[in-house]
């Protein structure tokens, strides 16, 4: 992913599915793909959901108050540690592979993912509660060489678009069925979910936007804002 397209790993940046999808589903969306396409040679093809980011943790999540000081695991990603810091939180970056033996063993109190990650870390077996926060709506990219696409002719490439459509129309909706319902599972097992008041989450969160964008690309970011709000 392209340093272009790291503002859009802020937490709140968006309120919800809804504006994240008007970005990158528009010229935006177009426009960030392109420059990935020059830099790279990567031509995405469409955009895969993974689900609103939430937080597990060792204690009730309720307000902005419980995040103040909470030891969460980040992946090492500069836009989400700044509005994590915002926050109030202390946030470390931590490969993946790490974060269950670190909340097992209280060397981190929190992480963050999308429900199916969480459920598939196990992370639910050494964490007793899921805040949901959806404090980041984000996707994979569907790609392939450009290399490649240009060898195609034109009725293989109609194929190939018609292809990537349908596989993310599928995948996307797979994603939600699946979230709920590996929700409920969890749920069953003892995870214990609260619904935080995320409006000061945000509020607090978006303090550092601002600044972030300035080191990365303050023209996009007025742009998406200039979008969705």
């Amino acid at each position: 992913m392209l340093i272009d397209w790291e503002l859009a790993w802020h937490g709140y940046l968006f309120d919800n599915e809804e504006q994240y999808k008007s970005v990158i589903y528009s010229e935006i969306g177009q426009e960030i793909a392109d420059r990935v396409l020059k830099a790279s040679g990567v031509r995405i093809l469409n955009w895969w959901d993974r689900g609103p980011r939430h937080v597990t943790s060792s204690k009730p999540i309720q307000t902005l108050e419980d995040i103040k000081g909470l030891k969460i695991r980040l992946p090492e990603i500069k836009a989400m540690e700044v509005t994590w810091k915002a926050m109030g939180a202390a946030p470390t970056t931590m490969a993946w592979s790490e974060v269950y033996t670190s909340l097992e063993q209280n060397v981190i109190e929190a992480q963050e993912n999308p429900i199916p990650f969480i459920y598939g870390g196990r992370i639910h077996e050494v964490q007793k509660y899921l805040a949901l926060t959806a404090h980041k709506y984000e996707y994979v990219t569907l790609s392939m060489s450009d290399l490649t696409w240009s060898k195609l002719t034109d009725e293989q490439r109609e194929i190939i678009v018609q292809a990537a459509n349908a596989a993310t129309e599928y995948e996307n909706q797979l994603v939600i069925e699946k979230t709920d319902e590996i929700l409920e599972t969890m749920k069953s097992e003892g995870l214990q979910v609260t619904v935080p008041n995320i409006e000061e989450f945000a509020a607090a969160a978006r303090t550092a936007h601002e600044e972030f964008a300035k080191t990365v690309d303050i023209d996009l970011y007025n742009r998406i804002i200039e979008k969705i709000r």
